[in-house]
């Protein structure tokens, strides 16, 4: 009886739990980084996001923002969730960068976006 109701414990435990990870990629905006590029200032953000422009990035905000990870030679964008962008806001008002800041991302990844719990310039 005891092991039965110790693996419904640990069952129930692990079904729910999911770990954060840790992202680095190019920060960039919605509008561009899902279009693969910027119209603002002619970047490839599928193929040199470090050239997106923080000029473009704010001028975009309201798309909310997300990061572009390298996947072999190009790059994916992964959105992230409301709070995340609102991090992302923050950081580029005082980032030093005038193009593409690199950014360690810390959360989870539910649906194809990233639930940010903490984010930091690289």
């Amino acid at each position: 009886m005891k092991i039965a109701s110790l693996m419904i414990a640990l069952s129930l435990t692990t079904a729910g739990f999911t770990a954060d990870m840790t992202y680095t990629g190019y920060l960039t905006d919605k509008i561009c980084g899902a279009a693969g590029a910027s119209k603002m200032d002619g970047s490839s953000e599928t193929n040199a996001p470090q050239e997106h422009t923080v000029a473009c990035q704010i001028a975009c905000a309201k798309g909310g923002y997300g990061v572009m990870l390298q996947e072999g030679s190009t790059y994916k964008f992964v959105p992230f969730d409301a709070k995340g962008s609102a991090m992302a806001t923050n950081l580029l008002k005082t980032t030093k960068k005038t193009k593409g800041p690199i950014v360690m991302v810390t959360g989870t990844q539910k649906d194809g976006v990233i639930q940010v719990a903490s984010m930091m310039e690289h």
